[in-house]
């Protein structure tokens, strides 16, 4: 990885790791693994906050743990289990996120994710979900989005 993030660096560029659940798996042994083995000048970090929830982990503490290598996230959140059609309130507190980056001075991406699977219900079109998603993460992160 720091041999990557080396040759990203030397074209302008900064590697950021991404994740899903798998990652997280065994108390997050393959995250922490990077987290710990890498070059935090050179490499950093994009925490998908509900990989890390289906993942089995908390995510603040995952975030604590990223500190200043966290470059952005990942935003999405789901009611029971399931994906919602937009980003909203839900499973995940993203008040809390929001402030624990407000503390941390945070000035990388928010990136919202949407994405339906098997048991989400879709009752508007995208463009609508797109919306929403956008209202509540500038009221939630205070940005405007």
């Amino acid at each position: 990885m720091d041999k990557l993030a080396q040759a990203l660096q030397g074209r302008g560029m900064k590697l950021m790791l991404h994740h899903h659940d798998p990652e997280m798996a065994d108390n997050a042994r393959e995250w922490r693994h990077l987290l710990k083995n890498t070059d935090e000048k050179l490499t950093g970090f994009n925490v998908d906050v509900h990989w890390v929830l289906r993942g089995g982990q908390d995510v603040m503490t995952i975030l604590r743990e990223t500190g200043p290598r966290l470059v952005s996230l990942h935003l999405r959140n789901s009611t029971g289990g399931v994906w919602g059609e937009a980003f909203g309130a839900g499973d995940i507190d993203y008040v809390r996120v929001a402030g624990f980056l407000k503390e941390m001075k945070f000035r990388g991406y928010l990136v919202v994710e949407l994405a339906v699977e098997k048991n989400t219900k879709v009752t508007r079109p995208l463009v609508d979900s797109l919306r929403l998603s956008r209202e509540y993460a500038g009221s939630t992160f205070g940005v405007k989005a």
